[in-house]
């Protein structure tokens, strides 16, 4: 169901009728159920782990490359990075603390070669620019970008690439947002019935009605459970029993 579908239906369910206009004239637009739907979205997202909620992500480099902004992460799982010639390989984690002991250079004064670790990085720093991430600073030079960080993660990796490469990023990520009326994603495509209860959840906030939250998320939680269920069955599957 795309966004509009999705948003008539969580107004006829849940009576808001004023949190659109025009729904007489069957137009539905947005006064407020948008707000609820997305952050019904959110929630959901972080309340379960199932298939959908993993994800890759790839990015080309440049020759020199040795970061990348990572949109909509939840949490990275693995790195690994490849070349034209067909050679993949998996990058091994380290702390910041570690990779910053193992490389103790600016970035751009290394000698480059293929990235063989990676760090994720807190991207915030204070005071904070709206408009503009700091990626690292040594001594006078800065490194920033375009970009403000709320919505991304940071990923270091080292050594710098000699050549270009091709990133891919493991993990969770958020389901794209819902904002315009024809925009549609897993949760409103293929579980409409849980974002609906899930911004009915949000609208019981908003009431300060503890149980009306209480009770949603009971609700919720055993549709969510047979989504965890299919995952585990999936996993299992053709898995060898362990032989006494």
């Amino acid at each position: 169901m795309s966004l509009l579908e999705t948003r008539k239906n969580f107004i006829v369910f849940s009576g808001r009728y004023d949190l659109v206009t025009d729904y007489e004239g069957g137009n539905y637009s947005d006064n407020g159920a948008n707000f609820f739907l997305q952050a019904g979205q959110k929630w959901l997202d972080r309340a379960s782990t199932h298939t959908k909620s993993y994800a890759r992500r790839y990015e080309n480099l440049l020759s020199g490359a040795w970061y990348a902004l990572i949109p909509y992460v939840r949490a990275i799982q693995q790195v690994w990075m490849s070349k034209n010639s067909g050679e993949k390989w998996k990058l091994e984690k380290k702390s910041l603390e570690r990779l910053r002991a193992r490389f103790a250079k600016d970035p751009v004064l290394l000698q480059h070669g293929d990235p063989l670790f990676y760090a994720p990085v807190s991207l915030r720093t204070i005071i904070e620019i709206a408009t503009l991430t700091t990626l690292d600073i040594f001594g006078s030079t800065q490194y920033s970008t375009n970009a403000d960080h709320y919505r991304y993660n940071g990923l270091l990796f080292l050594p710098p690439a000699s050549e270009e490469l091709v990133l891919e990023v493991h993990g969770l990520f958020y389901q794209p947002v819902l904002s315009e009326d024809d925009h549609a994603n897993y949760w409103s495509e293929e579980h409409e019935f849980l974002l609906i209860m899930a911004g009915c959840r949000a609208l019981e906030i908003s009431y300060r009605n503890a149980q009306g939250v209480a009770d949603w998320e009971k609700a919720i939680m055993t549709e969510l459970m047979t989504l965890e269920f299919d995952e585990v069955e999936e996993e299992s599957a053709e898995v060898a029993q362990m032989e006494g």
